[in-house]
């Protein structure tokens, strides 16, 4: 699904990863399904239409802040949450990275299958 997940985000300033207020286009790919799937923001449900390839599309309208795009088609569905700024409110640095800390780790995401657990003995999955 397109646009990414705030906990994807490795470049806040970068307008493709944290866009701005307005319209942007929902891209979803699906698997064993012929239903339409719906796009939905807030309490509005937008219908995707079927691109020659291959891909569900719509656009929605995000506000400024934290805004839930979720996909359903029947029982099955996909959520994101999408970090939206004006271009007033864009970090000018970054984040400092100190070797060694977890600043990578994107933490629990139960409905991507990530139970949040360290699967290693260094957090940044580096040598054993």
């Amino acid at each position: 699904m397109s646009p990414g997940d705030v906990r994807l985000i490795t470049r806040p300033t970068d307008p493709h990863q944290v866009p701005r207020p307005g319209t942007v286009e929902v891209v979803a790919r699906l698997f064993g399904t012929d239903t339409p799937p719906v796009a939905r923001v807030g309490d509005t449900e937008t219908p995707m239409t079927h691109g020659e390839d291959g891909l569900w599309r719509a656009t929605v309208t995000l506000a400024e802040g934290l805004n839930a795009i979720e996909v359903r088609c029947g029982e099955g569905y996909d959520r994101i949450d999408c970090l939206v700024r004006d271009g007033h409110s864009i970090p000018k640095r970054r984040l400092p990275v100190a070797p060694g800390e977890d600043c990578h780790a994107i933490g629990a995401w139960p409905i991507a299958g990530i139970d949040g657990a360290r699967l290693g003995p260094n957090k940044n999955g580096c040598g054993w």
